[in-house]
Parts: C-alpha cells; sequence; structure tokens
C-alpha cells in the first residue's frame, strides 16, 4: 500500500487518491451538491479565509470564501495585485501570444483582448467581433485603426470628437 486513502488502487500517490479504469466510467470523481453549502473547499496551511471554493451554484472563488460571479478571483502580495494570468508555453516567436475571449451563448466571439509577439516585441490587441483589433498598444504606443502605430497615439480612419482637440497647444 501506499501512505494515503486509496479509491480504485492499493498505492496512492496522495492523501487521498481516486483512480479508474473502468470502461464506460469517463469520471474518476463525482461531488453532488443538493444542498446550498459549498460543493468543494480546498484550504491551505494557513487556515485563513482565502480558500478555494466552488459554492453550490457553481461558482469558484480563489482568495475568497463567497464568489459572486463563475470565477472570482482576490488576492494581493505585498500590495501588488495578483490577478489571473493567461501565459502561452512557447517561446518568443512570430505570431505566438495568448487570448481572453468574451462569447455570447452560442459562443460567438463578441469581444478579445490578446497578447502576440511580431518578431520584435510584444503587443496588446483589443478587438471585437473575432475580427482585427481595433485597439493596439505597443512599445507604448496606441494605435486605434492599426496594429502598428508609430507614434504615441496613431490613428487611421476617420475620428469624431465632441469637443475641443488641440495641436501642439492650439485648438483647432
Amino acid at each position: 500500500g501506499g501512505f494515503g486513502i486509496g479509491v480504485g488502487t492499493t498505492t496512492p500517490g496522495a492523501a487521498f487518491a481516486v483512480a479508474t479504469s473502468t470502461a464506460g466510467v469517463n469520471t474518476a470523481m463525482l461531488l453532488s451538491n443538493l444542498g446550498t453549502g459549498y460543493t468543494f473547499w480546498a484550504e491551505d496551511s494557513a487556515n485563513d479565509t482565502t480558500p478555494f471554493v466552488i459554492d453550490s451554484s457553481g461558482n469558484i472563488g480563489i482568495g475568497m470564501a463567497e464568489p459572486n460571479y463563475k470565477l472570482q478571483v482576490s488576492g494581493a502580495v505585498s500590495g501588488i495585485f495578483t490577478g489571473v494570468k493567461i501565459r502561452t508555453t512557447q517561446a518568443s516567436a512570430i505570431g505566438v501570444g495568448s487570448t481572453l475571449d468574451f462569447s455570447e451563448a452560442s459562443d460567438v466571439v463578441v469581444g478579445m483582448v490578446t497578447s502576440r509577439y511580431d518578431g520584435t516585441r510584444w503587443e496588446l490587441n483589443f478587438g471585437t467581433n473575432d475580427v482585427n483589433p481595433v485597439m493596439t498598444i505597443e512599445n507604448g504606443n496606441v494605435g486605434i485603426g492599426t496594429t502598428d502605430p508609430k507614434q504615441v497615439l496613431t490613428v487611421i480612419g476617420n475620428g469624431l470628437f465632441s469637443s475641443d482637440l488641440f495641436v501642439n497647444g492650439n485648438d483647432i
């Protein structure tokens, strides 16, 4: 035997291990919550108020006990924001990056944030409707209507200003 409790195994590799190889069984572990409490709660050795939970509504909380959204992350280390990290596992190569998509019920992408390496530097793109980005931040420059901003602000296309526009301190 092992050092823990094993279900479906005589050599558990953890304090509690579940193993299955039964034909037709596609779930190794099933937790059902028929009430209103937590479906799952994982706590670290600090025994503080920053667990990983799945509540009875299916909301996931990381660093908090009562998530109000499908995924809610909370936490800081020495005053530094520690949020969600999306990381590519590929090295910097042209076109490599990560994407955060926003979609509606039929899974049509309605908005996205992407990072992409262009061969010399990383850019951050914001787009809608799964098409070319509408805004790009690259090397400290912001591009609207372009993925290659050459100045602090590069706009390709027409603009509409509802107030004054100043160029070199002069109202135009």
